[in-house]
């Protein structure tokens, strides 16, 4: 029995007073499509909760890499910063993370061509240090989903990607406290737990195939049925019937549009606007 098997094993024995009305359903799916269920699971966890811990990395230990960064400007290049341009510097340096979301977001349909889960596995960690993960992450994790997750349980796997954002808050708001890594000491460690998240995902990028949808639209056959048969277990020698049941499980995904085709569209224009005006704190 594999580790998966005992994880899977293990889920279906919790007692009904934690699933409640929908234990069977639940047990059901774990049981039905437990293997694909749990890749997303920790694939959305490990990718999205750093952007959670991010938005409150810099709260608590405000002063102490205020100090850090201000007393280097002095040391290293001999400049004595006036509270105006402290303000300024520190100001840049938390939009810093806005910024790069926006930059990865741009990114997304130039790289869109290697796979959600190379670019989420692969290239996002690459740049875990920078703000483009954000944008990146943010775009990908939902792609990856859709590409992979069942569409009886897309919209409660959905709904873990907020969840992993407010986990990934919850765990930066608390060890960035004083007394565990928010001290003068040890917040270069806070800064750097992230890469853990990081090393793992680009670990498992080996071990885990590129999406089934990704590799069908390139016209990769051989690896799609492989891949098809890693995350679902699906056992059929005729390989147009497994195809057949992924397409019946997994909807195929429409062509990604650039932003520039986006914009080009007056429609889909509009619901940008929208949601750019929605989203934005001034409106």
């Amino acid at each position: 029995m594999n580790i998966l098997d005992g994880i899977l094993k293990t889920s279906a024995a919790v007692p009904n007073a934690i699933f409640g009305q929908n234990s069977f359903m639940i047990r059901n799916v774990i049981e039905d499509q437990g293997k694909v269920v749990f890749i997303c699971l920790i694939t959305v966890l490990f990718s999205i909760l750093p952007v959670g811990y991010y938005i409150v990395l810099l709260n608590v230990p405000e002063k102490v890499i205020q100090n850090f960064i201000f007393n280097n400007f002095e040391n290293i290049f001999g400049l004595k910063l006036s509270p105006t341009e402290e303000s300024l510097v520190w100001s840049l340096t938390v939009s810093s993370q806005g910024v790069g979301a926006l930059i990865g977001c741009l990114m997304v349909g130039p790289i869109s061509k290697y796979g959600a889960k190379h670019v989420l596995m692969r290239w996002n960690n690459v740049i875990l240090i920078a703000g483009v993960y954000t944008g990146l992450a943010c775009a990908f994790a939902p792609l990856y989903l859709q590409q992979v997750i069942p569409k009886n349980i897309k919209g409660s796997m959905s709904c873990f990607l907020h969840i992993a954002v407010c986990f990934g808050s919850s765990i930066g708001a608390v060890f960035s406290l004083p007394f565990m890594f928010g001290d003068e000491d040890t917040w270069p460690i806070l800064v750097v737990l992230p890469a853990f998240f990081g090393f793992v995902m680009l670990g498992a990028s080996y071990f885990i195939p590129d999406t089934p949808n990704n590799l069908l639209q390139m016209g990769r056959y051989t690896e799609a049925i492989e891949s098809i048969k890693f995350y679902y277990d699906i056992e059929d020698s005729d390989e147009d019937e497994i195809i057949k049941e992924y397409w019946d499980m997994v909807p195929e995904m429409p062509e990604q549009l650039s932003l520039c085709s986006a914009f080009m569209n007056s429609s889909i224009r509009r619901g940008i606007l929208l949601g750019m005006v929605v989203n934005d704190p001034f409106f």
